[in-house]
């Protein structure tokens, strides 16, 4: 059992003003057998933190002092004991198997969600990635796979592209680790497909622990899994083959909030000495935040909330008359340890520049300089006012040394910055407040309206008492709520909590219609043991599902649609695998087969043509003013060096561009404009809605006429998907010479007559007379 003596004696250095208090439930605890929270002088917090740490215990309905003549000791400085067991107790937690079973059935449901569109990423055994980033990351985990054989090696680690070593690292080599464990290469694209899917779930049960941790209710901690299931913005990103880099980021973010909730409740000094839980949450806290650093090159971010949190504990602390250096001490190794595990994996390994690789050392010294300014204004008696101003001075005059002494960082630094609040043509960085796209009812549905009231409720908790579990919830909720605002990326990482505030929302709002009980941070008195689930009869549950159901209600239709618009649409698909066999059956190669497509898809169609899918930069350059001109031989003599084929898809453009010659009329003529030469059709999806063309030199048709005469030249052209008529009209000059390129083989009729042109000629633009 736990030292009573003991545990009495590490609160009173954690909290000396308690030792009136403690005297005063010594004095009421004499007088009766047992007592109730309203019989006694501490408020919930203190009782909370007595009932902890097992100094007061349940009795016959009520509570009583566990060991009166302990806590008397300790109260008279008495700090010695004969010790019956040891000072560190190694006890695991209590297991509820009910509690168990029910989050294992939320985890599955959370899988399961991700996982609806399971037949459109695992197509006729091919694995179709959604959207367009993922081939990114298939593409250089296919190459570090090729390159090592399959086989994942340490030393390999160092051998990493540049691009990725700065970037990602992290997530590539685990994915690279990963598939060769599966297989190797063959592995690669079910790992990637599944990776989002089982970064969810982790980072489910990690907002399981999170939850409970912070509300002491495994109600809450059920219910925040499946709210989190049904986030719309979570769901996208963590959808069954999106495996871009943000799923990677959720479960490091999980841990390292985790960590710093068990850290703010179990962080003093005197826990490191006792308690085994507060070790673990150190050393989580360092793997969490080495592995938000490594995992992405805008990773930084991620641990900004660490700072602002123990910014605000602080001021707390001194307000409640503690050492703040004493109550966050175990946060310092825990940032030392993120600090130098970053820094092993970029010295030995090269990943990162040193800006990003010295971020969470940056964020060691400004957590310690906080704490010691802390520290004095706490031993100096200083106000809260003052210590706000200093930690204000403080923040100015490092932000002015960071500027003067690393240039290099500062550089960086700002650019992050103006890139986070600029903005660009790209979905993903428009602002959750959108009023166009009302993100945030598209990307939360309801459940964020119920978290906001909780998440201003945890703020003002916060400041009125001292309960620094809610400073974390507050400061990381608010703080992902800021960075959404600017780019929508964001949400995924807002989410968590956010699913943790709507679930403390959800129970709350079950108590007010008498179908739960009233969650535990909202009563007056607490147990010492965790709020456990208890099964209602069938009327009670039926109306709990209605109540979630109405909270769920416009989720249940988001998640699909915004799963739906990242999994890659089947005629395009379709239309990849058209030109990829076309290309095989004419025997090219990269860099002839790349494909000019809408740069949000291009990746894909150039990673199952050729493979080669680093980059979307030219079609993001290239395809819009392509298929808005008007001049098709110029932008044949701009493309043809470096484009193999051109997608065109149902979008709406004036007549006369290439995107209305090509798509609506297969490059025919038309009454808005003269026929293309160089652009073969060779698919058209059955719909008509995507069509691909090659570009080809095109044969030259040449023969005599009458001067200034018009001659019409048709011929039928079969594809697969379609068939029309391509059909030119050229004029003679004043010799009555015509000349006009044709892209496609066949019998054509020149003015009556028929003329062949054959596939060579075709190829090698050469000349064919009439």
């Amino acid at each position: 059992m736990t030292d009573v003596r003991e545990e009495t004696a590490a609160l009173l250095e954690k909290r000396p003003e308690m030792a009136d208090s403690l005297e005063q439930l010594l004095a009421v605890d004499a007088q009766q057998a047992t007592w109730t929270f309203g019989d006694i002088p501490l408020d919930s917090g203190a009782f909370g933190e007595v009932v902890s740490r097992n100094i007061v215990e349940k009795h016959d309905g009520g509570y009583r002092v566990a060991d009166r003549k302990a806590v008397k000791a300790a109260l008279n400085g008495e700090t010695t004991t004969e010790r019956t067991t040891p000072a560190v107790s190694f006890s695991l937690p209590a297991f509820d198997s009910r509690a168990a079973t029910l989050l294992a059935g939320a985890l599955v449901f959370l899988g399961a969600v991700r996982s609806i569109f399971v037949s459109s990423v695992f197509r006729d055994g091919h694995v179709v990635l959604g959207a367009n980033d993922p081939y990114y990351y298939r593409y250089w985990v296919e190459q570090v796979v090729t390159n090592t054989n399959g086989v994942f090696d340490f030393s390999g680690l160092s051998a990493l592209p540049d691009v990725v070593a700065k970037g990602e690292p992290l997530l590539v080599a685990t994915l690279w680790w990963v598939s060769s464990l599966f297989g190797g290469m063959d592995a690669t694209g079910p790992v990637l497909a599944l990776y989002p899917v089982v970064a969810a779930v982790i980072t489910g049960a990690l907002v399981y622990l999170l939850a409970t941790e912070l509300t002491d209710d495994r109600r809450v901690g059920l219910a925040s899994v499946l709210l989190l299931a049904l986030i719309p913005g979570h769901a996208l990103r963590t959808s069954l083959g999106f495996a871009d880099h943000h799923a990677f980021d959720y479960p490091w973010l999980a841990l390292t909030m985790l960590a710093v909730v068990i850290l703010a409740r179990h962080g003093a000094f005197s826990d490191l000495k006792t308690r085994p839980k507060t070790w673990l949450a150190t050393l989580a806290l360092g793997v969490g935040v080495a592995g938000q650093t490594l995992a992405w090159e805008a990773g930084p971010l991620l641990i900004v909330p660490i700072g602002f949190y123990v910014a605000f504990r602080t001021l707390s602390d001194v307000r409640a008359g503690q050492s703040p250096l004493a109550s966050n001490l175990a946060l310092l190794p825990g940032l030392a340890l993120g600090a130098l595990l970053t820094a092993f994996f970029h010295t030995s390994f090269g990943w990162h520049t040193t800006q990003v690789a010295s971020a969470p050392a940056l964020l060691l010294v400004a957590v310690f300089g906080v704490l010691a300014i802390g520290e004095v204004s706490y031993r100096a008696q200083l106000s809260t006012a003052v210590l706000g101003t200093l930690e204000a001075v403080g923040a100015i005059v490092g932000v002015l040394a960071f500027r003067a002494l690393l240039p290099e960082y500062w550089v960086r630094l700002v650019g992050q910055i103006n890139r986070l609040i600029s903005p660009q043509d790209i979905v993903e960085t428009e602002s959750l407040f959108n009023g166009d796209s009302m993100g945030f009812l598209l990307l939360f549905g309801f459940i964020l309206a119920l978290a906001l009231p909780y998440i201003g409720w945890a703020t003002l908790t916060s400041y009125r008492k001292h309960q620094p579990q809610w400073i974390v919830g507050a400061v990381y909720a608010w703080y992902f709520f800021v960075l959404a605002g600017f780019q929508i990326r964001f949400v995924g990482e807002m989410a968590a909590m956010t699913a943790v505030f709507a679930a403390l929302g959800f129970v709350h709002v079950a108590e007010r219609v008498e179908l739960a009980r009233r969650p535990v941070p909202f009563r007056e008195s607490v147990s010492q043991t965790r709020e456990s689930i208890e099964i209602p009869d069938g009327k009670a549950i039926a109306s709990l599902c209605v109540l979630f159901l109405i909270i769920a209600s416009l989720s249940l239709v988001q998640v699909p649609v915004k799963m739906d618009q990242v999994t890659t649409d089947g005629e395009l698909f379709e239309t990849a695998q058209a030109i990829d066999t076309y290309a095989e059956e004419q025997g090219m190669a990269y860099p002839e087969t790349f494909v000019l497509s809408r740069w949000g898809k291009n990746r894909m169609f150039n990673y199952f043509v050729s493979g080669e899918s680093q980059s979307y930069g030219y079609a993001q350059s290239t395809y819009t003013p392509f298929m808005r001109a008007s001049n098709s031989s110029d932008w044949y003599g701009r493309l043809s060096n470096r484009v193999g084929f051109v997608v065109t898809e149902e979008l709406d453009y004036p007549p006369g561009t290439m995107q209305n010659r090509l798509h609506e009329h297969f490059g025919s003529e038309s009454q808005a404009a003269p026929g293309v030469a160089h652009y073969q059709a060779i698919y058209s999806t059955e719909s008509g809605e995507t069509k691909a063309f090659r570009l080809v030199p095109g044969a030259t048709i040449t023969g005599q006429a009458a001067p200034n005469a018009t001659i019409s030249l048709s011929t039928p052209v079969t594809i697969d998907g379609a068939s029309f008529d391509y059909e030119r009209t050229v004029t003679a000059n004043a010799n009555g010479t015509y000349r006009v390129t044709v892209p496609y083989a066949g019998e054509y009729s020149v003015n009556g007559e028929t003329v062949s042109v054959n596939e060579t000629a075709v190829e090698n633009g050469e000349t064919v007379a009439a």
